[in-house]
């Protein structure tokens, strides 16, 4: 696969399913990709840094909310008390060049368009405007841009797009990389249940004795059996 390549086959993936607001039992259920609980405190982030495929939803999401996005090498499921209250994935396996990410945005951009999740910001920033901001010398080289928003109910989610390397930089060069480099990213949300289920998890803390003290991740889990 070439260096610019940002997406791969599927069918040849385990794939996790999962949502802002699911119960991390029914996302280990739903997926096809093997989580392993063991060892987890009950605050851990679960991070996969391998090719999987992605879809969000569940049998608890509204089906007009679901999505499918292309393969990625990394995504994260932010938890307190087994419950997932924030995901960030970059849908490609690769950093691609200038036009290859700009594509991808695009396609990202339509898949989210085409469910029920409501646009909130329309992207301020064109392709030509894009170019110019990356263009600038005075750009910092790992610089982001917003190039939309959605909403459903309390959950939020961005898409920006951002570069890892500057051809010619010092980090480019430490890192053996000739050329400019981009990633996709997008994040899904829902602060305030992020909120709730922090004070959940320092709730049970103190009652076992220190707020500061994490507990197993088990202690929710086996509550979700």
């Amino acid at each position: 696969m070439s260096e610019t390549s940002t997406t791969g086959r599927a069918d040849e993936l385990t794939v996790v399913r999962a949502a802002v607001g699911a119960r991390l039992r029914d996302v280990q259920t739903a997926s096809s990709y093997a989580f392993d609980f063991s060892g987890r405190n009950d605050n851990a982030d679960f991070i996969i840094e391998e090719p999987v495929g992605f879809e969000y939803g569940g049998d608890a999401t509204d089906g007009s909310l679901r999505f499918r996005f292309p393969p990625t090498r990394f995504l994260a499921l932010s938890q307190d008390a087994g419950v997932v209250h924030s995901i960030t994935t970059t849908p490609q396996l690769q950093r691609a060049d200038f036009d290859g990410a700009y594509e991808l945005a695009q396609r990202i951009i339509g898949i989210i368009d085409a469910t029920a999740w409501e646009r909130v910001e329309s992207p301020p920033v064109t392709e030509a405007e894009l170019r110019r901001i990356y263009a600038d010398p005075e750009t910092r080289e790992t610089a982001r841009v917003a190039l939309g928003r959605w909403q459903a109910g309390d959950a939020e989610m961005y898409l920006e797009f951002k570069r890892l390397f500057a051809a010619g930089s010092n980090r480019a060069r430490a890192a053996g990389v000739r050329e400019d480099g981009y990633l996709v990213e997008v994040g899904v949300s829902d602060p305030d249940l992020s909120s709730t289920l922090t004070g959940r998890v320092y709730g049970r803390r103190e009652a076992a004795g220190d707020r500061y003290e994490a507990l197993p991740l088990s202690v929710w889990l086996d509550e979700q059996e």
